[in-house]
């Protein structure tokens, strides 16, 4: 799946990561991760679209698949990857459980520690504060089981935002009878990373989720 929006050209991509002469697909997001100047684009025309629109896209393919038990999919990634996930939750009733490692993130924390400039326009949906915070996006997750594991030194989510999340977000499933089904640990002296603790917690969480 190439989120970057164009195809690939051998000739050139091994000579720079971001390739401006590749030709854009007809039905992919603007070559490369994009910068704030998209930000007035058309929603076809912003990374983070395409990017959930992507995968929502495959997993219609994988569901459609015999072998494949279409009540026992789950969505996980870190950093971007994680983001992407709990946007996939949110806006597709079908992925049964989530696991988001790094990037629980408050918009208003985080500009208000002044790392906006840790993300670019591809981690934002413009407009999206004129409405509402990210807690509005993680809710509609509920009452599917959502684990989040983030680092107390990230700067790409700051743990106040973390904790304002943690707060906003387990009244929700406590509505739904389900207040087990989210759960939240932020990692002391821990930064943008994926910790072998973490990787367990993964595990254990789809094991139970998503049982056999």
């Amino acid at each position: 799946m190439d989120t970057t929006g164009a195809i690939p050209d051998k000739a050139t991509d091994e000579k720079t990561l971001w390739n401006p002469t590749r030709k854009r697909t007809e039905f992919s997001a603007p070559n490369g991760w994009g910068d704030f100047a998209n930000v007035d684009l058309a929603p076809e025309d912003q990374w983070s679209y395409h990017a959930v629109a992507a995968a929502i896209r495959a997993h219609s393919l994988l569901r459609s698949f015999p072998e494949v038990d279409p009540k026992r999919i789950g969505v996980t990634g870190i950093s971007m990857g994680s983001t992407r996930a709990w946007w996939i939750m949110a806006l597709d009733d079908r992925p049964r459980a989530a696991v988001c490692v790094a990037c629980m993130t408050r918009y208003e924390e985080l500009i208000r520690a002044g790392m906006l400039k840790a993300h670019g326009i591809y981690y934002f949906v413009p407009g999206l504060l004129k409405h509402f915070d990210t807690e509005a996006i993680y809710s509609l997750v509920a009452p599917r089981p959502m684990l989040m594991l983030s680092g107390d030194e990230d700067y790409n989510a700051p743990p106040d935002g973390v904790e304002t999340l943690e707060r906003k977000i387990a009244p929700v499933y406590r509505l739904y009878g389900k207040p087990e089904a989210f759960r939240s640990v932020l990692y002391k002296n821990t930064g943008h990373e994926y910790l072998p603790e973490m990787r367990t917690e993964m595990i254990e969480w789809f094991r139970r989720a998503l049982p056999i």
